[in-house]
């Protein structure tokens, strides 16, 4: 059976790639050179710059112009909208800032649309490495086109992954007591780059925890499309509502790492 998208969904999965089309020169254009770096609110370490709020602009107008009646959430300038209750956009214009701004290329684009069941479409683009990634729900995930699907490897000891967190000290005591239990491990900065990769099978697994739903939004549809298993770290489903914390691996690792964060959990 083939499945096909309906034509509202064909259309929302063209205004995102149409946008993200045009957003790229921009990225591209200040890669490494950003101009002026501003820290957000009273965290000196949370950084953004003109480029973020240039692509995010005109992520917004792109949307607006197709759709004026959805919600939109945005790092940068709503990301305390309220959610609609047919339609929401979760932009995050630049997943990475400080990788951009320092010219490392594991950053992108990341474009998310959820309805009340939940993410529908997503669009993630690195414009550095010419990597685009799309999904859309009960479709099936995709990069540049062709049809991606996560890891095979099920043993716990050999498996390659990714931390991410929000809050250090948070973080710091959960997997100061985690990384003892669980296999090969790098840090790589971008949420969504690392969903992306969880979904082509370039890592097994992926923690995080002090996201924000723009910050993912895209990446965890195009990861369960590809197969990967989802949820919070208590082992319920992941949502949109409640981000902050993300237990994502392949198909045959999730119950062994859920395993492994309770038993952190246990000794905090």
């Amino acid at each position: 059976m083939v499945l096909t998208m309906i034509d509202d969904t064909k259309k929302f999965l063209d205004v995102a790639l149409e946008a993200v089309k045009k957003a790229e020169p921009i990225f591209k254009r200040y890669f490494g050179n950003p101009g002026e770096v501003h820290a957000k609110g009273n965290n000196p370490r949370n950084w953004v710059t003109d480029v973020d709020r240039e692509i995010e602009q005109l992520i917004v107008a792109e949307i607006k112009r197709q759709f004026p009646h959805h919600g939109i959430v945005g790092e940068e300038f709503s990301p305390n909208a309220p959610v609609s209750e047919t339609y929401t956009w979760y932009l995050d214009p630049i997943d990475g800032t400080s990788l951009y701004i320092h010219g490392i290329p594991f950053c992108c684009i990341s474009i998310g649309l959820a309805d009340k069941t939940g993410p529908l479409v997503g669009v993630i683009s690195n414009p550095q490495t010419g990597e685009l990634f799309h999904a859309v729900r009960g479709i099936g995930a995709f990069k540049s086109g062709k049809p991606i699907t996560v890891s095979k490897v099920s043993d716990f000891n050999l498996s390659f992954g990714a931390l991410g967190w929000g809050t250090r000290k948070e973080a710091s005591e959960l997997f100061a007591k985690l990384i003892p239990n669980i296999g090969k491990i790098r840090v790589l900065g971008s949420s969504a780059m690392q969903l992306c990769f969880l979904a082509e099978g370039k890592l097994d697994f992926y923690v995080v925890t002090g996201v924000h739903a723009w910050d993912i939004a895209a990446g965890i549809l195009i990861a369960s499309e590809a197969g990967a298993k989802i949820s919070d770290f208590e082992g319920n489903p992941y949502t949109l509502s409640a981000p902050e914390k993300m237990l994502s691996t392949n198909t045959h690792l999730h119950s062994q790492f859920f395993e492994a964060i309770q038993k952190s959990l246990d000794k905090s």
